[in-house]
């Protein structure tokens, strides 16, 4: 690791956010280096003893404001309203200006403080909706099995289904399967678009090249691009339409169509592309109005479709941590990004060796400078698409693992964010798209992050595989689920093929910790060791059930006794196939089941 030339004296680690002392997950203090807290702060480009101002103000309606030099209030609807050192009583919610006599502005964020709540308990499926497929898809889960799905579990008394994240991947074949790691969070996989709602029939031959039970996207996508630009080709009105008033949409897909020509990695391309801002990017857009056009009416289409599909109940979508660091959101927002670090986790029980995601994080303090409009648009993007949304890793609001660019991931430092900001603004357009929020709050987790989740109505997310207490003691202000797509599904525990599984990887098994599973399991759901999966599966649903938590949600894997989990951690897709897996049944085939009308009755019992 390079050791920084600056003098610690310089700059305070602590006005900076970065943490020299934390509390691991035992709840041991740990001391961080202090060459690695001086090289996080050159990650920062900490140049002076803390970080400058930045143009934006965000305040929960009420809160009181600082509003010394400022002469005017300018709405979002670009109203406008001389100030007397105090605002209006009636400022609405919303993302305002504030002008100052000299001229310069501000930006200024009202929020409602806390997010909506869902208008009743209900429960749903945690759906990988990639794994799905019926008579009328091409080989991979789409918007149209989605609608079928959603109508299918609405029979049963379903209100929601909890979805994979279904972001654009990087644009080339080979592109990394896992849902956690996309090109940008602000657009849709055309993958997953529903060639039969354009009447586009299914390939005579299986639209595969791998073993049926799992999932091969390259030439699924191949062949879904090549119908719709023939779609495309036969429709001059069509293509005349298209336009892109959105600026944020018509960079990212300018994105994609320089990296058709130039790879998939920005950082390689050459200078005059190398940014949204860079002296070549207008004539790309000039010279390719047609693939522009084509890209932006794809993802019309997808919209519409995903729209359709939510009309039965409500969709929970699922928002990443991170994007990739060569991707279409890296380059667009390059300056908010810290670029050299990768977000991870210290080491715990689970990952003695600490991890990295290979992701990099937002750096606070650019994000502040940008007027958090970066995280607004990701926000924005995924709570327009459903009626709720998952926040993977939530702690990561009030700070994240940053580990240098090819360092261990055991010699990294936490850096603290604004949670209060970025809070203010999840609440913000919660409200406004009528999107209720769940945290992802496993793991190592701060007393603050969960004392802030429940003061602003975010639910916290409880797993019975990891929960010591009884269903009843769970939170109301929860989502409770047995297991999910990082953990073992309940067949593959209570056969032993997922540890078969993970010895024939050369995983170290923890079999203590496997037998604690299915002993905590055993106890809760009122199961012996020796029951069929299928019991132990329909015990842990009627124990879930027993919870008040306020949304419930049971995995399809589970109810269509699948033993492989969708991912495990440690492992690559090209390794262990993950998120490639098919499941075993047909939509057309659901109804035929015993098993899952078995949970769902459970479910409706509460």
């Amino acid at each position: 690791m390079a050791v920084s030339k600056k003098a610690s004296t310089e700059r305070d680690p602590t006005s900076w956010g970065v943490m020299a002392r934390y509390d691991d997950y035992k709840g041991d203090p740990v001391e961080v280096a202090p060459e690695v807290v001086e090289t996080v702060l050159d990650l920062l480009e900490a140049d002076a003893p803390g970080p400058p101002d930045a143009p934006v103000t965000v305040i929960t309606k009420g809160e009181p404001v600082d509003l010394a030099g400022v002469v005017e209030l300018i709405t979002e609807d670009g109203g406008g309203e001389q100030l007397n050192g105090a605002l209006p009583p009636d400022t609405p919610y919303g993302y305002h200006r504030l002008r100052e006599a000299d001229g310069t502005e501000r930006a200024f964020i009202v929020s409602p403080g806390t997010c909506i709540l869902p208008d009743a308990p209900r429960w749903g499926w945690a759906v990988q909706l990639y794994s799905a497929w019926s008579k009328t898809s091409w080989g991979v889960g789409d918007f149209g099995d989605l609608e079928k799905l959603a109508r299918w579990a609405a029979r049963d008394g379903g209100g929601f289904l909890l979805l994979n994240p279904l972001n654009q991947r990087a644009p080339v074949p080979d592109a990394d399967a896992s849902p956690y790691s996309p090109s940008t969070r602000c657009l849709l996989d055309p993958l997953y678009l529903s060639m039969s709602e354009l009447g586009v029939d299914v390939p005579a031959r299986p639209a595969t090249a791998g073993p049926p039970e799992r999932i091969d996207r390259a030439p699924i996508m191949e062949r879904k691009l090549a119908a719709l630009s023939a779609l495309w080709d036969e429709s001059a009105a069509t293509r005349a339409s298209t336009e892109i008033e959105d600026a944020v949409m018509n960079d990212l897909i300018t994105y994609f169509v320089i990296a058709e020509t130039h790879g998939p990695d920005w950082r390689t391309w050459p200078a005059e592309l190398a940014s949204p801002n860079a002296s070549g990017v207008d004539a790309v857009k000039a010279a390719h109005t047609n693939e522009i056009g084509f890209r932006a009416w794809v993802e019309d289409i997808l919209r519409q479709q995903l729209t359709r599909a939510s009309h039965a109940l409500d969709i929970v979508h699922d928002l990443p941590i991170g994007v990739d660091a060569a991707g279409a959101d890296s380059w667009l927002w390059q300056g908010a990004f810290a670029l050299d670090a990768r977000i991870g986790a210290p080491p715990d029980e689970f990952n003695r060796a600490g991890q990295n995601w290979g992701l990099p994080p937002f750096d606070p303090w650019k994000l502040r400078a940008q007027r958090y409009e970066p995280f607004i648009r990701t926000i924005r993007a995924a709570m327009s698409r459903g009626g709720g949304l998952r926040i993977d890793h939530v702690m990561g609001l009030f700070r994240l693992w940053w580990v240098p660019e090819g360092a261990d991931p055991t010699q990294g430092a936490y850096v603290r964010f604004r949670h209060e900001d970025l809070l203010n603004i999840v609440a913000l357009e919660s409200h406004r798209t009528n999107s209720y929020v769940i945290g992802e709050d496993l793991g190592t987790v701060e007393t603050l992050v969960r004392d802030e989740m429940r003061a602003r109505n975010m639910l916290s997310y409880r797993l019975m595989w990891f929960e010591d207490a009884e269903p009843e003691d769970y939170p109301e202000l929860g989502l409770a689920a047995v297991t999910n797509h990082d953990l073992p599904t309940i067949a593959g525990a209570w056969s032993g093929a997922d540890l078969d599984e993970q010895r024939s990887l050369g995983l170290d098994v923890d079999d203590d910790a496997a037998d604690g599973l299915i002993e905590r399991m055993s106890k809760v759901a009122g199961v012996t060791r020796d029951a069929p999966p299928k019991d132990a599966i329909a015990a842990a649903y009627a124990a879930l059930a027993r919870t008040p938590s306020l949304l419930k949600v049971a995995t399809l894997e589970d109810a269509l006794e699948v033993e492989l989990r969708p991912n495990i951690p440690g492992t690559t897709s090209d390794v262990r196939g993950n998120w490639s897996g098919r499941l075993p049944v047909s939509l057309e085939d659901l109804d035929e089941l015993e098993l899952p009308h078995t949970i769902a009755g459970a479910l409706n019992a509460d």
